[in-house]
């Protein structure tokens, strides 16, 4: 048996959240073991085989200690969120997870990041300012939930759709109305429809208050698409605001 140790931490760290005896989960490839002390977590995990993508692993293990800070937040009315923030496995080799979203964050070099977020703040003080918010919102949950990160993306883009009804005044008393929303949008922002579809198959079931599961590589995938088609938007209204 393959023996993991996940630390982190709860914020706010003030909140002093203990949890112990540690919790016990089970799923079909892991048994977990779960211990929170003055809020700062321990998560001992045990597998048949060694972990190869240790990064889905600890998102999963991330899902499964939200869910039980959740419950705290229920009963103390505290908004908990929960950081993994590093791994110790079997042969005593620790790694350090990073804080960023690796394919978004090289989306940009050093000197790009200071010209966009200066193009971006200047877009939050336009007309487009209610747009942007909600997805850079959607996008920032994104990020911080990754099982729910389909839903997150998809919904920043839906709000993009709802920017072109608009604009171009189309109704949305229908489904065809939302068909012509998102023709809309795909037109005037270059974009395949087949490209949203892999963010789409990853939102419809949790949209419904069901399951699906999502490895790092997919998520990587839908954080891509999602970062271009943002991305475009962003473009689009920086040429129609100036």
């Amino acid at each position: 048996m393959n023996r993991y140790v996940f630390t982190g931490s709860v914020f706010p760290e003030r909140a002093n959240v203990n949890v112990s005896p540690p919790v016990e989960f089970s799923s079909e490839m892991h048994d977990f073991e779960i211990s929170i002390i003055a809020s700062q977590i321990t998560v001992v995990l045990e597998s048949e085989e060694e972990i190869e993508d240790i990064h889905t692993v600890r998102n999963l293990v991330k899902t499964h200690t939200q869910a039980l800070t959740d419950i705290f937040a229920y009963t103390h009315g505290y908004a908990y969120s929960v950081e993994i923030t590093s791994v110790v496995g079997p042969n005593n080799e620790r790694s350090v997870f990073g804080a960023t979203v690796p394919v978004i964050r090289d989306q940009l070099s050093e000197k790009d990041r200071s010209e966009k977020f200066n193009e971006i703040w200047e877009l939050v003080a336009s007309d487009v300012a209610t747009y942007i918010d909600r997805i850079l919102v959607d996008l920032r949950l994104a990020m911080k939930h990754a099982h729910d990160t389909g839903f997150y993306c998809y919904r920043a883009i839906e709000t993009i759709r709802k920017y072109f009804h608009e604009e171009f005044s189309i109704p949305e008393e229908n489904n065809e109305d939302i068909k012509q929303g998102w023709v809309k949008m795909r037109g005037e922002l270059g974009i395949d429809r087949t490209d949203l579809d892999k963010i789409k198959v990853f939102a419809d079931e949790r949209r419904h208050g069901g399951e699906i599961e999502i490895t790092n590589e997919e998520r990587a995938e839908v954080f891509e698409v999602t970062w271009d088609v943002i991305n475009s938007f962003f473009q689009y209204t920086k040429k129609r605001v100036e």
